[in-house]
């Protein structure tokens, strides 16, 4: 983690988990976000990142995260997911537990 709560590349917590405070609403098609805090600005995921969201439901560490998205062992998906942790990370909606 940085200083500010954010996360480093290539640095990965133990487990993953929404954030608290986060308003969020799943619409089956995309997932509407509003951050906590005042300069809060909605974020509307889709497609992966929004399956990356509901996966959070079970506090998944980024080995469980990386073999949702690659069922098939010839694909390689950890540095879109690890970019997607990255981003959401960053806006304050999702936090890692040491």
């Amino acid at each position: 983690m940085t200083h500010d709560g954010g996360l480093q590349r290539g640095s990965f917590p133990a487990r993953y988990r929404r954030a608290d405070g986060v308003l969020w609403r799943d619409t089956g098609r995309h997932v509407v976000l509003l951050p906590r805090g005042e300069d809060r600005v909605p974020l509307v995921l889709g497609g992966g990142t929004a399956e990356l969201w509901r996966l959070l439901d079970s506090r998944p560490t980024m080995t469980e995260i990386v073999a949702a998205f690659e069922p098939d062992p010839r694909v390689e998906v950890a540095d879109e997911v690890e970019c997607a942790l990255h981003e959401l990370v960053n806006h304050g909606v999702v936090e890692g537990d040491e």
